[in-house]
């Protein structure tokens, strides 16, 4: 109502900013408690998802009996094996026996030492376990019997223990110290000499009983045709390596595995790793394990950040995404396929393919995005069609979702599913591709900075992070060498790899060559094929920039309409805004008025001015100058005829409130007949001032025609098709009306009727807190009590899916009638309650003042609950000094 022009405006408005003052260093307290705990879930969360796939890689991991096989002479060994046996000679151990061991269709030789110096033994097995190089174990034997099995970096991975073997890992960074802490383990127990023959024939048999060792203990099951870890062993086995991690990374000094050894052994180290790979089980009930625990950690993750509806659409939509991906993967042979959630990113697809020409690829990227905005779109478009439907779900935001979504993975962004698109189109200029993806981190900042959203930060951040790593792939790539066999190729990228970059960390050698040998495996796309992928994507964004530059976006995302205004319109609108607010800087009137003249003549802001130029006025004055833009019968922008009818009775209210009730009346009326007289269909803008009509008709002592017009005005608002948007105040005051004539249960019959009724348990509604009065006054506390407390607060802020990407997050309730609801709770007997509730809200107790006096601009037949009021805050409010 533009009757809103009070005093107390300003005085809120300095209270509100006194607040928000107090408020400031909190929420950058709150600010970097969310920056820290970002921080440290982030890197929980890698560690996490590094454990996981620990986990997952054993729980795919076959076993099979191993078979071992005696030699009996001594193979010819060279290269890396021959370099690994001078190692151990040099140590003071010399060869007694040869076996061939067989795992499945992986076959592996490892040879028998026995030390010239001590009582110990050593194997050597020609299978890379890590970084440290072959396997080697140290053994001896003590006078109970036991060996001890001294290992090094492998002692993590075993699922079970054997009766009668003591194993230790020593997690040495050389093979010297690994001996040295075998030799440890003899000085402190009581070891006795042993045969070679009744030596070598325990150690075997320790090899060859692990498989049945395992099934005994239940450490593995059978599933299908294959045993498995089971889940146990292999979380027991993935904590044992989380823990130890950090000394699994420390370099290995070995000259068996360095220097003109390194490349082979990296090369060696490739193939083997390959080849687990290839070995592992497909184990569907793991893949759909993960599948089910990342989902499920994403929807707690997203529930928390953007509410559970929206975390569920998010899902949904992410899930018939990556399935698209899946089904078009599936049909172009890829194997191994997994798809997994990953909280605060999305979700991925991964899997392998061979020669797969680079039409089948785009196809594979565009089977996500592409049916997921074409269904949202489709819905979009069915709602907006529909809108009278009604759901129990928000398929509107869901829709909405899925287009912004499907879109946003369109962009021509790495590593977006439209950057992996541009990306291909590249193929065969891999300098160009390095560039396109800086171009894209560079792309990522700028919407980061744009929309101002940490997780954009956190994206571009990662992106950013791949940039090194993407340039490495690069010039590696360019040291490919056409004709050689794969073990060449192998070694050679390896040694590529040191040259270029001084590194002989074999796990930042591998990703890059497997990241060359990977892109190698991919038919380049052909001419025509990248451009038709150019075309898309040019087609694509350059129809949507042409919707957003041409302003045919639809309803769903909402309109921006052009700018009509003049300069001079502009510069008035923003004057008169700064004007009604009364903003430290808002022009004077008259300043106002000068701005309004140089407006064109028939310009509704020349009536504004006009109304603003009445109130600035006095009394009769006043009055005079309301009835000539009446009898102008022009409207304004933010006045309408209506609002300056109600203007003209308001401030006639207010010049005659301190007047006797019956004079007061008499003036009011003598205002609504003569704006009557003026223009008839004005009857809503006067309802107001005939409500305070009808209160000082009661105030002068006559409570029954006063209720008559009151029920003469419902009929007529009821019946009046303009006048139906008051019906709300007149039933407000005839339900006070009753209210303070101590019938509340003639005021819950007023307020439980049509057309309200059913709406008072709603918090929005205007007249629960009417109703909630009503109920504690006619006795019924407790349901009081919990309407007033619906009334009184706010619902919880949940922001949109969109209003959290730019940074919003939930806010619990809000009090706004702190003082109403200790009134309701001193009713119902909890005094101690409404006093605690009034000392968090100290900005509640300004009613204490020595003696109420009754305001007379209170609405119609508040002056009771004014004073109910006051005389709460009275015995509930502390005492200020």
């Amino acid at each position: 109502m533009a009757s809103f022009r009070v005093s107390g405006l300003r005085k809120a408005r300095r209270a509100a900013l006194a607040i928000s003052e107090l408020r400031i260093q909190e929420c950058d307290e709150m600010e970097l408690l969310w920056v820290v705990f970002l921080v440290v879930g982030v890197v929980a969360g890698l560690k996490l998802i590094q454990f996981i796939a620990v986990l997952t890689q054993l729980l795919r991991m076959p076993f099979v009996p191993l078979r071992v096989t005696p030699l009996s002479e001594a193979p010819v060994y060279c290269g890396l094996e021959s370099a690994a046996i001078e190692e151990l000679e040099a140590l003071g151990f010399r060869q007694e026996g040869w076996t061939r061991v067989e795992r499945g269709p992986i076959q592996f030789d490892s040879v028998f030492f026995q030390s010239n110096q001590a009582p110990a033994f050593a194997e050597l097995t020609f299978l890379i376990g890590g970084a440290g190089g072959f396997v080697i174990t140290f053994y001896s034997f003590d006078v109970q019997g036991q060996m001890l099995a001294t290992t090094n970096r492998t002692g993590w991975g075993y699922l079970a223990e054997h009766p009668g073997v003591s194993l230790l890992d020593a997690y040495a960074d050389s093979l010297q110290a690994h001996w040295s802490a075998h030799l440890a383990r003899i000085e402190t127990a009581e070891v006795i000499p042993a045969s070679t023959e009744e030596a070598h024939r325990r150690i075997s048999a320790w090899t060859t009983d692990y498989f049945d060792r395992l099934r005994s203990v239940g450490a593995i099951r059978l599933i299908g045709d294959a045993w498995y870890p089971t889940f146990r062993a292999a979380l027991g086995a993935a904590w044992e390596w989380f823990r130890v991690r950090g000394k699994l990374a420390r370099p290995y000094a070995s000259g068996a595995i360095s220097g003109e050894h390194e490349s082979e052994f990296h090369a060696r180290f490739y193939q083997q790793s390959e080849a687990f790979r290839d070995g592992r089980g497909a184990r569907r009930d793991v893949k759909l394990g993960l599948l089910a625990v990342s989902a499920t950690a994403s929807l707690l993750v997203w529930g928390w950040l953007f509410g559970w509806g929206q975390a569920i659409a998010l899902l949904v939509i992410l899930f018939v995404h990556e399935m698209g991906h899946a089904l078009a993967m599936r049909v172009f042979g890829y194997r191994d396929m997994q798809m997994v959630f990953l909280p605060l990113v999305g979700a991925a697809v991964t899997g392998a393919a061979r020669d797969l020409a680079g039409w089948k690829r785009a196809v594979i990227l565009l089977a996500g995005p592409v049916p997921g905005l074409v269904a949202g779109i489709g819905a979009l478009l069915y709602l907006t069609a529909n809108p009278g439907s009604e759901f129990a779900f928000d398929w509107q935001m869901a829709a909405s979702m899925a287009v912004f979504i499907n879109l946003f993975n369109l962009l021509p962004i790495s590593p977006l599913d439209g950057g992996q698109l541009f990306a291909l189109s590249l193929g065969r200029w891999p300098r160009l591709r390095l560039g396109f993806v800086l171009f894209s981190a560079a792309a990522f900042f700028g919407l980061a900075f744009w929309l101002e959203h940490w997780l954009l930060w956190l994206v571009a951040a990662l992106v950013a992070v791949t940039l090194p790593g993407q340039w490495r792939v690069t010039r590696l790539g360019r040291e490919w060498r056409e004709g050689l066999r794969e073990e060449q190729q192998l070694r050679h990228l390896f040694q590529s790899a040191q040259r270029l970059f001084h590194s002989s960390a074999f796990q930042r050698q591998y990703g890059l060559v497997k990241a060359v040998l990977a892109e190698r495996e991919m038919r380049p796309a052909r001419t025509w094929e990248s451009g038709i992928a150019l075309v898309f994507l040019v087609a694509l964004w350059g129809g949507v920039v042409g919707v957003v530059l041409e302003e045919r976006l639809w309803v769903p995302f909402g309109t921006q309409p052009a700018e009509t205004r003049t300069p001079q319109q502009i510069a008035f609108d923003d004057a008169y805004d700064l004007y009604r607010y009364e903003e430290d800087d808002a022009p004077t009137l008259d300043a106002l008025v000068r701005q309004a003249d140089a407006l064109m003549v028939d310009d509704p802001r020349r009536i504004d001015t006009t109304v603003e130029s009445a109130i600035s006025l006095e009394g009769a004055a006043r009055q005079a100058a309301f009835e000539r833009v009446l009898l102008e019968g022009r409207t304004g922008l933010s006045f309408s005829r209506k609002n300056i009818a109600e203007e003209r009775l308001w401030y006639l209210y207010r010049d005659s409130a301190l007047l006797a009730p019956e004079v007061r009346a008499a003036r009011l009326q003598e205002g609504i007949d003569r704006i009557m007289q003026i223009a008839p269909e004005l009857y809503a803008g006067t309802i107001a001032a005939r409500l305070r009509v009808a209160e000082a008709i009661d105030q002068a002592g006559d409570p029954g025609r006063a209720l008559e017009l009151l029920e003469t005005l419902e009929r007529r608002v009821r019946g009046d098709e303009a006048c139906r948007c008051e019906i709300r105040s007149v039933i407000q005051a005839r339900a006070n009306f009753h209210l303070s004539h101590q019938a509340p249960a003639l005021a819950l019959a007023v307020l439980e009727g049509p057309p309200y009724g059913d709406r008072l348990d709603q918090r929005k509604e205007p007249l629960a807190l009417d109703y909630a009065w009503a109920l504690l006054a006619s006795g019924r506390n407790e349901e009081g009590v919990a309407q007033m407390r619906l009334a009184s607060y706010s619902a919880p802020f949940r922001p949109s899916w969109a209003q959290r990407l730019k940074g919003a997050r939930d806010r619990p309730p809000r009090l706004y009638q702190p003082l109403d609801v200790a009134y309701a709770l001193v009713q119902d007997g909890q005094l101690e309650e409404a006093r605690q509730l009034v000392r968090d809200t100290r900005w509640a107790c300004w009613r204490e003042e020595a003696t109420f006096e009754p305001d007379p601009m209170t609405e119609p037949w508040q002056t009771w609950r004014e004073r109910s009021l006051w005389e709460v805050a009275r015995s509930v409010c502390p005492q200020h000094d």
